[in-house]
């Protein structure tokens, strides 16, 4: 079929090389008819993707917020990314105009008139699943691609990742049914089976904590201290949960980032501290203080501090709390008339993101054994120096120890391994995340994504390990 060989070609070409390696055709080789079957047994795929993997629209103007960098509007406004921020209300009450609208398959930056540097995003694993006979319904219902109305097997969630992984959570269990819905009516008429469908999840960074949040409790809020029931609901809709570098024990960078804002390139806007502070979903990725990551430099005895205490924010002047944010405060209350007032707010919000991402940490921590029929997948880089530990310098801080990672995350992070704590870490693994199995790969962050290792041991999961099949 023409379009088979268009979604083969489309795999191959993913990366800098004109002629694709010989790995790479071995591996559309070796899937390439399984491709071609259709059958109501395959699982429908969702792809998540992590933080900034989504783009944002503005609702009521149609602009791209996040996801178009070479537009001027983008440039011209950073600040129209930041969540409003209001003492008066709860965090899941602050809303804006911004909605999702896709995957960030890649991402186009303009340096200069008429010059873009390009990044490959979540294309790469787009036309993995491509490759592997998933037909993605938004690339289909774009015309992107011409699947005609075949584009029921692979679905993208993209969310609002300023947002707290729990609210995207919810959400994403809405979508679970909205297209277990269209698939049980696709296999029907197809088929003539409405059967029993489940979904395999394919998570990165961020989207993992958002997925495994959602197996774990559903659509359940983080109401209060005493956490959501781990009633393992949205794992009765889901066979296998493979998580791309997930930051399961934090990762340094959100502290940094919280810190020192975001400029992802040159020529975009610098995302400062007092927007990247008013998101609820960064403080979920910061570390732990069990894991002892973070001290006062100076202090010869390394006495943990801890990351999500307010008091600590506000004896350094971190993040919100910086004077020098001031200027941009006045953007988010336009009411207050004096700094002092402003500085009051941003507390206030500051106190409300950290709290949320104590009950939220609280509640992916504790030990858990999955149901017999979920297949925790774990891919995770393990060959890169990557930042684990950072001394207090005053308002900034200084990394001081590296471990293997995926130069983001930590190795440990991603396992979420308890015996870091103790470095040297234990020789076992002591994780509360019941892992069916674990993946090391020797690539970054996002790079992962785009390995043949992970390609290969993806669509052999997705299409060929029985292990659990129905």
């Amino acid at each position: 079929m023409k379009l088979r060989a268009c979604l083969l070609a489309a795999l191959l070409t993913v990366g800098c090389s004109s002629q694709p390696a010989a790995s790479e055709v071995a591996i559309a080789t070796l899937y390439q008819d399984l491709a071609r079957l259709e059958s109501p047994d395959r699982n429908p795929v969702i792809v998540i993707p992590g933080i900034l993997g989504s783009k944002l629209r503005d609702s009521e103007t149609g602009a791209t917020v996040w996801g178009g960098f070479e537009s001027r509007a983008a440039k011209r406004d950073p600040q129209r990314i930041a969540l409003p921020m209001d003492p008066a209300r709860a965090l899941s009450e602050l809303r804006d105009s911004l909605v999702p609208d896709g995957v960030l398959e890649s991402l186009r930056v303009s340096v200069a008139p008429g010059l873009r540097v390009e990044g490959t995003a979540y294309r790469a694993i787009l036309s993995a699943l491509g490759a592997g006979g998933y037909r993605d319904q938004d690339l289909g219902q774009s015309g992107a691609i011409d699947y005609g109305s075949d584009h029921y097997t692979c679905f993208q969630f993209s969310y609002d990742w300023r947002r707290s992984c729990a609210e995207n959570a919810a959400l994403l269990d809405a979508f679970v049914l909205e297209k277990k819905a269209l698939v049980e009516r696709e296999n029907e008429k197809r088929f003539g089976r409405r059967g029993d469908v489940r979904f395999d999840l394919v998570a990165h960074s961020m989207g993992s904590l958002v997925a495994h949040y959602y197996l774990r409790y559903g659509n359940q809020p983080l109401q209060d201290d005493s956490g959501p029931a781990l009633n393992w609901s949205g794992a009765a809709l889901v066979d296998k949960a493979i998580f791309v570098a997930p930051p399961n024990a934090g990762s340094m960078q959100s502290l940094v980032y919280l810190l020192q804002g975001i400029r992802i390139a040159p020529a975009t806007p610098h995302f400062s501290p007092a927007i990247i502070g008013s998101m609820p979903g960064v403080y979920e990725l910061l570390p732990r203080k069990r894991h002892r990551v973070l001290w006062v430099d100076g202090d010869k005895t390394r006495t943990p501090v801890d990351p999500l205490d307010v008091e600590l924010w506000d004896y350094w002047d971190w993040g919100l709390l910086d004077p020098e944010s001031d200027a941009e405060l006045q953007t988010s209350f336009p009411h207050l008339q004096s700094a002092e007032a402003r500085q009051s707010a941003a507390r206030d919000h500051l106190r409300k993101c950290l709290e949320n991402a104590r009950r939220f940490q609280e509640a992916m921590d504790r030990p858990a054994t999955p149901p017999a029929h979920l297949r925790m997948v774990l891919f995770a880089g393990d060959d890169r120096e990557t930042p684990a530990a950072a001394a207090i310098t005053g308002h900034s801080i200084r990394g001081v120890e590296s471990v293997p990672g995926d130069g983001v995350v930590p190795r440990y992070s991603a396992l979420l391994d308890e015996g870091f704590a103790t470095r040297p870490a234990s020789s076992r693994v002591r994780s509360p995340v019941g892992w069916t199995e674990i993946h090391f790969l020797q690539n970054e962050h996002i790079e992962l994504t785009e390995s043949v290792a992970f390609t290969d041991m993806l669509l052999f999961l997705l299409l060929q390990d029985g292990r659990g099949a129905r």
